[in-house]
């Protein structure tokens, strides 16, 4: 939900559900020498693919600053979103900044679909993105491959924990998107990212 509390300032907030996967590499062992040799025999214990799959809740708050000359705009986007999940004590926190520019076109009507007059709108800009990623919590809560969890099972009492720290390879990257007005109240928008991150949004929007 989002409102235009200035006529270059919009304020808006976000909730919604977040379900992704993380892949880690691990090595398994010990630090008494007898206790690694006995898991190092088992062989395949050494660059695992760590898989942590979850799910959750999404809220936070952002504001968009905008302005233009004649059909020339430019805008910057800020947000700060919070995200529990399932299988982890506590928040993960992101912010992002992204500013952008553009060109507006007029699009003339159609009138065999009775399509009025329309606006078009093109932008390019760029997205940094800082996210806090501490994944800490029971191992008890986690799915591993069958050999490695027999051998999870075999030491942890359900008090086992985790620990795994996360940062962005990139955190800026390319953005380029569109807005179609079809209406003063209907909107559709899409907007990619590319280069060193990748990522892809649509959207329909309704305004009152």
């Amino acid at each position: 939900m989002d409102a235009w509390v200035f006529p270059f300032m919009n304020v808006y907030g976000v909730v919604g559900h977040t379900k992704g996967r993380s892949i880690s590499k691990i090595n398994v062992g010990s630090t008494n020498p007898f206790v690694n040799k006995l898991i190092k025999s088992m062989g395949d214990m050494d660059g695992i693919d760590f898989v942590l799959k979850f799910k959750g809740t999404t809220y936070g708050l952002g504001t968009t600053f905008a302005g233009g000359v004649g059909n020339w705009f430019g805008l910057l986007d800020l947000n700060y979103t919070r995200t529990k999940l399932n299988i982890i004590d506590g928040n993960i926190k992101a912010f992002t900044l992204a500013p952008r520019v553009g060109y507006r076109f007029a699009l003339p009507a159609i009138d065999t679909i009775k399509l009025p007059q329309s606006k078009f709108s093109l932008w390019v800009g760029t997205m940094y993105q800082n996210v806090d990623q501490n994944f800490h919590g029971k191992l008890s809560k986690l799915s591993f491959s069958p050999k490695l969890q027999s051998l999870i099972s075999a030491v942890n009492k359900g008090q086992g924990t985790f620990n795994v720290k996360q940062k962005m390879e990139s955190p800026w990257n390319m953005l380029a998107g569109f807005r179609w007005e079809i209406t003063p109240s209907f909107n559709i928008l899409a907007e990619a990212g590319f280069i060193k991150r990748n990522s892809f949004f649509a959207a329909v929007e309704y305004r009152f």
